[in-house]
């Protein structure tokens, strides 16, 4: 699988969408930090963390990789919810959103690790 950049949009629970955008390099391995930026085209050296505004957040959208399992970490622990991203591309198909509830706001720094190898 070569590099790819998917788009990882955010919706608030007033409606205000954020887009973001990741970079995965390729059959990332577990563990890997997946570089993310909330402007412009993400690179491996885009930063490994993000933070949300503040209020509370959903996962609307991961565009790919086609295959493979991203955590949500914050402040550098694992949180509990894994997107199965085959499910998520489905799921947003069919109208519905990836799910999770975030707050924003500078206390919470997010990184997405990957718990299952990742594929085209």
């Amino acid at each position: 699988m070569g590099a790819t950049t998917p788009t990882v949009t955010f919706e608030s629970s007033n409606g205000q969408i954020i887009a973001m955008c990741a970079y995965c390099a390729g059959g990332d391995a577990i563990g890997t930090v997946i570089p993310i930026q909330a402007q412009g085209t993400a690179t491996a050296n885009s930063p490994s963390s993000f933070q949300l505004p503040p209020g509370t957040w959903t996962l609307r959208y991961i565009s790919g990789p086609a295959t493979g399992v991203l955590r949500l970490w914050c402040n550098g622990s694992p949180g509990p919810i894994a997107y199965n991203l085959a499910t998520v591309i489905a799921q947003v198909a069919s109208g519905l959103r990836a799910g999770g509830a975030f707050k924003g706001g500078s206390q919470y720094n997010y990184s997405f690790v990957v718990d299952t190898a990742l594929a085209a």
